[in-house]
């Protein structure tokens, strides 16, 4: 009979715990985030000096690994936690950013989700994501325990203030980096042909209207090769997206137009001699100046003469208005009527 009695004891300890048995869930874990920040960090890359960024947090978690290792965001007490937790945990994260701007990549995308899918970036990364000086960007982290409520944290505010946007050159970029962004060492009448047809898909930039996406000319039609560059939006950042694949994109074939006015910039790829490495950089700027004003149409200018006249008719209708003087009464009749000399306006 006691051994009956101890096995029910059991099962009731197993089935209803008490309180102090419980399991504990992350919000009792008394976790909070750390400070978010961008590390700023220079390298020479031949004769470039390339800034690169790498955020505090690493990269955002998108597979649920729960026994990822992540110094920069957990204690080693919370890291136990999760790893004890295997299957039974689920972390994921994203960066938030400022800029509304043109949708990218599944993997990279402009817009208000970022997905940070390196552990450090390049200041012409950032300008290609449509994140410059002055966006804001902030880290929230879900951890969902099974049997437990999601514990969702953000971060504070981040601010971008030091992205360098200093252009290398146009001429000065064909001059030190003769393959003109392309596989192979272009000969001089290929080099003007790539120099051209980037200036002129630029005027083609600068025609269109916000909200606009203009189409650009394809390089590679007329070299038989592709030329990487990336037309991107400075300031404010986002203000206008090259839409492509990589950073940058072989011969992009559009760019839209989100806002104006704006400072554009092309992105260019270029190859060290003797196939040293590769890189990008900034190497020209231009303004996109607001849209000038529509000029009207036929129907328009007949339908605003027609308004104007209609009003000048209104203008000149005569109305009347009753005078008096004492027991005198008079009625006034004009475009606009007065009281005669010693009369008021009944």
């Amino acid at each position: 009979m006691k051994r009956i009695l101890l096995c029910f004891s059991l099962i009731g300890l197993v089935l209803f715990p008490p309180t102090s048995f419980a399991a504990e869930c992350p919000s009792d874990w008394n976790y909070s985030l750390p400070i978010l920040e961008f590390k700023k960090t220079t390298l020479q890359t031949g004769p470039l000096v390339e800034t690169r960024y790498s955020s505090s947090f690493g990269r955002a978690i998108s597979n649920n690994n729960p026994n990822i290792v992540r110094p920069e965001l957990f204690t080693q007490q919370v890291q136990s936690k999760i790893n004890a937790l295997g299957a039974n945990i689920a972390i994921t994260s994203k960066y938030t950013a400022s800029t509304k701007s043109f949708a990218q990549t599944d993997s990279l995308r402009y817009g208000d989700w970022v997905h940070f899918g390196y552990p450090e970036m390049t200041d012409t990364t950032l300008l290609w994501l449509g994140i410059s000086n002055g966006t804001q960007i902030t880290y929230t982290i879900t951890i969902s325990q099974k049997g437990c409520a999601d514990l969702s944290l953000t971060s504070n505010t981040y601010t971008f203030s030091d992205i360098p946007t200093q252009e290398y050159g146009f001429d000065k970029f064909f001059q030190d980096f003769p393959e003109g962004g392309a596989d192979r060492l272009l000969n001089f009448k290929e080099l003007e042909i790539v120099k051209n047809g980037i200036l002129d898909n630029i005027k083609i930039t600068q025609s269109g209207r916000t909200g606009s996406v203009v189409h650009l000319n394809k390089l590679w039609s007329t070299t038989g090769i592709s030329s990487s560059y990336l037309i991107v939006g400075i300031s404010p950042g986002g203000c206008a997206a090259g839409r492509g694949t990589s950073i940058p994109t072989a011969d992009p074939v559009d760019v839209q137009i989100l806002q104006k006015p704006c400072k554009a910039g092309i992105i260019m790829y270029f190859k060290y001699a003797g196939g040293r490495g590769y890189g990008f950089t900034l190497v020209s700027t231009f303004e996109l100046n607001p849209d000038p004003t529509p000029t009207p149409t036929p129907s328009q200018l007949a339908a605003e003469k027609a308004a104007a006249g209609a009003k000048a008719v209104a203008a000149k209708k005569k109305t009347f208005i009753t005078c008096i003087k004492g027991k005198l009464t008079k009625k006034v009749t004009a475009v606009k009527p007065k009281c005669p000399a010693g009369y008021k306006k009944k």
